[in-house]
C-alpha cells in the first residue's frame, strides 16, 4: 500500500535521521486529525530517541514526545508485544520464503 515505506540500508538499528523521517511521514499521514487531535508519540528511553534532532523534529511537526521509562515499555505498548510482534513475524516468515527461493539466499525486492 502507499501508505507503507520500506527503508534499505547498512544497519537494521534506527538512528536520529530514520527517526526524523519517520516523524516527518507521520505528521504528513496525521493532517487530515490535526485539527482536532494531538498526536503524542511513545518512545522508549533508547540513545537515539533521546537525540536532540527528533526533539526538533518532533516540534516542527508538532508532535509531542512522550518517553517510557526503563523496563515498562512491555506494560505501556502492548501493540508492540501482541501487533507489532506478529507483524515482524509474518515479515520474517515472507522474508525467509523469498531467501529460501533465491539461487543466492539474497532477497532484491
Amino acid at each position: 500500500p502507499p501508505n507503507i515505506a520500506f527503508v534499505r540500508q547498512k544497519s537494521s538499528w534506527t538512528n536520529a535521521n530514520n527517526l526524523c523521517d519517520i516523524i516527518r511521514r507521520l505528521a504528513v499521514a496525521l493532517r487530515p486529525w490535526r485539527g482536532r487531535l494531538q498526536p503524542i508519540l511513545l518512545l522508549d528511553c533508547a540513545t537515539q530517541h533521546l537525540h536532540w534532532r527528533v526533539a526538533a523534529q518532533a516540534a516542527r511537526s508538532e508532535i509531542w514526545l512522550a518517553y517510557i521509562p526503563a523496563s515498562l515499555a512491555w506494560l505501556l505498548q502492548p501493540g508492540d508485544t501482541h501487533v507489532f510482534a506478529v507483524y515482524k513475524a509474518f515479515m520474517t516468515a515472507a522474508y525467509s520464503e523469498l531467501a529460501a527461493a533465491s539461487p543466492t539466499g539474497e532477497v532484491s525486492e
